[in-house]
């Protein structure tokens, strides 16, 4: 939660040093305002003209980026066209079509929004990623490809961050947890 939040109410709502409680409370609201950035809120005008073409090219690329990913188990990476012995060369892209995916599935209007499937397959990837490519053992720089310090403490995060905010509903606390751990690292 902690860094996710931070970077929340460092550029957009001020935040209160009150603890995180599991119900509802006012770190939901911050989540629900940050997310609104991506999705256009809860009520958003489908009728509107503007609306429609940027919900249908989120829905779009979300559709694209589905269909690219791969889903088997023994997978090495997760979109052919990234892959590489050296994550730091693909993984914020990778973080970013997760992220889009995330934003299909959670804006009103999508042909996405909502969908069991999709969601299944953003959770699968988020796993994949934290257990093989950035976790809190992740040693970047060790390799003269592999030494971007922006990719593994701004790019990856950020990416990491909006998703998060995106599925917080679908996430659990361990999930939460490493994924934090990760971004911390």
């Amino acid at each position: 939660h902690s860094v996710l939040i931070m970077v929340m109410a460092m550029i957009y709502v001020p935040v209160s040093t009150a603890t995180p409680a599991s119900a509802a409370d006012e770190y939901d609201g911050l989540i629900a305002k940050w997310t609104a950035n991506f999705t256009g809120g809860t009520g958003i005008d489908t009728s509107d003209p503007g609306v429609v073409v940027n919900i249908t090219n989120t829905t779009k690329n979300a559709q694209n980026y589905w269909n690219d990913l791969i889903k088997t188990a023994d997978r090495t990476y997760l979109f052919a066209d990234l892959s590489t012995q050296y994550p730091n060369q693909h993984i914020t892209d990778t973080y970013m079509r997760i992220k889009a995916m995330a934003v299909a599935y959670a804006t009103e209007g999508s042909s996405l929004y909502q969908d069991a499937a999709l969601l299944s397959d953003i959770m699968s990837a988020l796993e994949w990623l934290n257990v093989n490519w950035y976790n809190d053992t992740t040693a970047y720089g060790t390799q003269s490809s592999d030494n971007n310090w922006f990719v593994w403490e701004i790019g990856a995060p950020w990416q990491l961050e909006d998703t998060m905010a995106l599925l917080y509903s679908h996430l659990t606390a361990d999930q939460m947890d490493r994924y934090n751990r990760a971004i911390e690292h």
